[in-house]
């Protein structure tokens, strides 16, 4: 689908390939790599998205939730809001821990109910119906890893927030800014060592001053206030990815050591001009990636 380049951006797999079936995807290496990374930290890994008043076609995400996909091919839901990561990184101070049990046991309360629900009707349905109902399962289950893990968790306390809270209704670049800055935190903090993040298109343009929708700047041409409403947004998009790494190589590791040093951070587009989604230009930075050379640019066949 050339109007959904993000929904295999992470996975690479032929999405419309699968024989009986109109959508199929696998999983993204984010996920495989927070099966090794991310035992021992409270977030295997964090997902990071936004909402897009537009919708995902014409921001070019396409179908899914965020970059993230489970080992079934079903998106993860991302987390939208600066504020929404801001709680899920630091401390509330409303939070006890009997709010936090009583909160789980409600959660847990609607899982058996859905569950319950599901089975009951599983013998009426076609077996397409059952294997969509497989998968609906599939994302029940890991709803119920991710509560046993926060009861694991619930006797560490989350740091003490080092920021603001962020106001409600941040969008486009200070958004993008603020997601930035919190993954670093997250990182410092070790609360997860995994991290993707679909950014934002449609807010971004609007903040610029730009009234053209992502989906028509990708189908330039020979418009010239399209060529330059486009060089605008990707000037724009590399200045927030050049603040992001220059905050990776100021902020500190828990070993005192930089903490870009220790990081792969991969950056990219999910369409090539035209809606092209084969050899998309992408970036790869950071001193964890100590097998890579850098400083060159690399054009595949």
């Amino acid at each position: 689908n050339p109007h959904g380049g993000s929904v295999s951006y992470l996975t690479g797999a032929n999405v419309a390939g699968t024989p009986g079936k109109r959508f199929h995807n696998s999983v993204s290496c984010d996920q495989v790599i927070a099966q090794h990374l991310g035992q021992d930290t409270r977030f295997p890994s964090l997902t990071l998205s936004a909402e897009e008043s537009d919708g995902g076609s014409n921001s070019g995400h396409g179908a899914g939730l965020s970059l993230a996909w489970d080992e079934s091919g079903n998106p993860i839901p991302g987390i939208n809001r600066p504020i929404d990561l801001f709680f899920q990184i630091f401390a509330n101070p409303g939070d006890s821990r009997e709010t936090l049990d009583s909160r789980l046991r409600k959660k847990q309360s609607i899982l058996d109910l859905v569950r319950l629900n599901g089975t009951a009707m599983q013998k009426s349905l076609s077996q397409h119906d059952r294997d969509k109902l497989d998968e609906y399962f599939t994302g029940v289950r890991q709803i119920e890893k991710g509560l046993e893990r926060q009861a694991m968790w619930a006797d560490t306390p989350k740091p003490q927030a080092t920021i603001d809270e962020p106001p409600e209704g941040i969008t486009g670049e200070d958004a993008i800014r603020l997601m930035y800055d919190m993954i670093i935190i997250a990182l410092q903090t070790d609360a997860t060592r995994v991290v993707t993040y679909r950014q934002p298109v449609c807010s971004l343009l609007s903040g610029m001053g730009i009234t053209l929708k992502a989906h028509s700047l990708s189908h330039y041409g020979f418009s010239q206030p399209r060529i330059l409403a486009s060089q605008e947004r990707d000037r724009k998009c590399s200045s927030l990815f050049a603040h992001f790494l220059d905050r990776l190589k100021d902020a500190k590791d828990m070993d005192g050591s930089r903490l870009f040093d220790n990081c792969i951070v991969s950056y990219g587009t999910n369409l090539r001009s035209g809606h092209e989604l084969k050899n998309v230009p992408a970036i790869l930075s950071g001193g964890g990636a100590q097998q890579i050379a850098h400083g060159r640019h690399i054009i595949l066949p």
